[in-house]
């Protein structure tokens, strides 16, 4: 009798304690497999705080699965951090925070020195470079837009500003052709249009060519209305000869 009593007392207390929270003196909790530090699990492994591994941290894939992939971290892996797909090892890609830049990179997963994407402490973005030459971004190579603008969003606003409407107004003085001629023997390039040599030098500025540009093709609008006028100037003149004779 007293067997059986102990027997339905132990079965009552492991039900009561499955229906409930197990609460260790370390803070650790339990429930239903479900494993929680500091807080109640709602997950196989519940953490509330930090986390700390002097080696690695790996995390698999069951055998035969499909999801996500792993990373890893620490002395057994290239990168800082090493991130798997399902497409095997080209599909890894690494990030490595050191040398005062946080890289990102692929190639099975193996860092190399210069990442895809180098970011540095100012954060400054440089694309397979490490040098951004003081640019908030610089890209080591080619690159295509569906489209660019150019915005004042700040203090070290676009060259591109003013815009070039200036050429209409008033008291604007158009350069006499006699003068832009003079200076194109003596420079080779249209007045206010940076070189060749200098262009090679510092680079092109998108948004100040463009401004530029359109400048110059306004002048050659305004000088093309002039010589109109002149032209009709002179056809009224031979008409009026014509008619005399």
């Amino acid at each position: 009798m007293k067997k059986t009593i102990l027997i339905i007392a132990f079965v009552f207390f492991v039900q009561v304690m499955q229906a409930q929270w197990l609460n260790s003196a370390n803070g650790i909790y339990y429930s239903n497999g479900y494993v929680g530090i500091g807080t109640s699990p709602s997950c196989s492994l519940d953490v509330a705080g930090l986390i700390h591994s002097s080696y690695s941290l790996m995390i698999d894939q069951p055998a035969g699965g499909n999801i996500g992939g792993w990373f890893r971290g620490g002395t057994n892996s290239s990168g800082n951090i090493v991130v798997h797909g399902n497409g095997g090892n080209w599909s890894a890609w690494w990030v490595t925070g050191a040398y005062s830049y946080m890289k990102l990179g692929t190639g099975g997963g193996n860092e190399t020195w210069v990442g895809g994407v180098n970011i540095d402490q100012a954060n400054h973005v440089g694309i397979n470079t490490l040098n951004t030459s003081g640019y908030t971004l610089n890209v080591n190579g080619t690159a295509v837009f569906d489209q660019v603008t150019v915005k004042n969003f700040s203090s070290k606003g676009p060259k591109a500003t003013p815009w070039a409407d200036y050429v209409f107004d008033r008291d604007y003085q158009l350069p006499s052709l006699q003068s832009v001629s003079e200076y194109i023997k003596a420079n080779h390039h249209l007045p206010g249009i940076p070189s060749a040599e200098e262009v090679g030098k510092n680079g092109l500025d998108l948004g100040a060519s463009q401004a530029k540009l359109l400048e110059k093709i306004e002048e050659l609008t305004l000088y093309t209305l002039d010589l109109q006028q002149r032209l009709s100037a002179l056809e009224q003149k031979l008409s009026k000869t014509n008619q005399s004779n």
